[in-house]
């Protein structure tokens, strides 16, 4: 009976013990954020929103982007060049209010608070136009144009002329492409994905149906 009694004793010690260990983590947890936590893709596991608001800025400062076309860099850039703001501490705040702090012995986090993106509102849509803007000057304008799908008629009938996919950019295809290679946390952005694309393909009901009316009136 005394053995008996001797281990339940330390049972419930042990029991206390790990209740009063895993008590105080998930008191720390309310004010730090979870192990593995990512936020703009930048580690914060372990910091108050103090800390992760200068870690943030710090690397989101002097970030670096790289723009190739064809394997080759056209040019190069920086997160300020880009308008890019780090997350303010009030934000942090928010993130780190949103995460279930009671779960950190599974690493665990809210998918608001792991895998935070940059928004469009923590980017400065001036400076990145500016940017856009500089990076169609490089690109030069020998390039390809880019031609929507159309209705013709040739060989006395009426076909639709496939679009063509030119190398052609603008300000808008480019801040597209710079805003989405941001928040996918991508540092080399290929131009391609900025090439303007048609927006009225041959398969486009519009010149299908125009194509079929053309052939019953003659037209």
């Amino acid at each position: 009976m005394t053995h008996r009694f001797r281990w339940a004793t330390v049972g419930i010690a042990v029991i206390a013990i790990l209740g009063i260990g895993y008590g105080f983590r998930t008191a720390h947890y309310q004010h730090h954020f979870l192990s593995g936590t990512k936020i703009d893709g930048v580690q914060v596991g372990g910091q108050t929103a103090d800390q992760a608001a200068t870690t943030l800025s710090a690397k989101l400062a002097n970030q670096a982007y790289t723009v190739t076309e064809h394997q080759s860099t056209l040019t190069t850039f920086t997160s300020r060049d880009a308008g890019i703001k780090a997350p303010t501490t009030a934000k942090l705040n928010q993130l780190l209010a949103k995460q279930n702090a009671f779960s950190w012995p599974l690493h665990v986090v809210s998918a608001s608070a792991s895998d935070q993106q940059l928004d469009a509102s923590a980017i400065n849509q001036a400076d990145l136009t500016q940017l856009a803007n500089q990076i169609v000057a490089k690109a030069g304008t020998n390039r390809t144009q880019t031609h929507n799908a159309k209705l013709i008629y040739q060989d006395h009938a009426f076909t639709i002329k496939a679009p063509v996919y030119g190398s052609e950019v603008s300000t808008n295809s480019v801040k597209a492409a710079l805003s989405k290679a941001i928040e996918r946390h991508e540092t080399t952005i290929n131009l391609k994905q900025a090439y303007v694309q048609p927006t009225v393909l041959a398969n486009s009901k519009s010149l299908v149906s125009a194509k079929k009316n053309s052939a019953k009136t003659g037209n």
